[in-house]
């Protein structure tokens, strides 16, 4: 689960050519913050590359989303990704 502070959370992060889930891991170790998913939303290496200076964990986020499938869920309790 990720609580509405950490993704108002402002960090920078540069990725290029990499793995969506390790990209997602290395989002999350920036902005201090543990996560799960399901493996079978994310069955096919998806690689991405990014560039974000000073923006929102949500705003990043969806960037490394952006162009992969999947999108990014944000109910009350908690954030899911997937394919929708």
């Amino acid at each position: 689960m990720i609580r509405a502070e950490i993704l108002e959370k402002t960090i920078s992060i540069e990725l290029k050519n990499v793995e969506l889930s390790k990209a997602l891991k290395a989002i999350s170790n920036k902005a201090g913050f543990d996560y799960s998913y399901n493996a079978e939303v994310i069955k096919e290496a998806i690689y991405i590359s990014l560039k974000a200076d000073k923006l929102s964990v949500r705003a990043v986020l969806y960037m490394a989303l952006e162009n992969t499938g999947l999108t990014m869920i944000l109910p009350i309790v908690r954030t899911t990704i997937c394919y929708c």
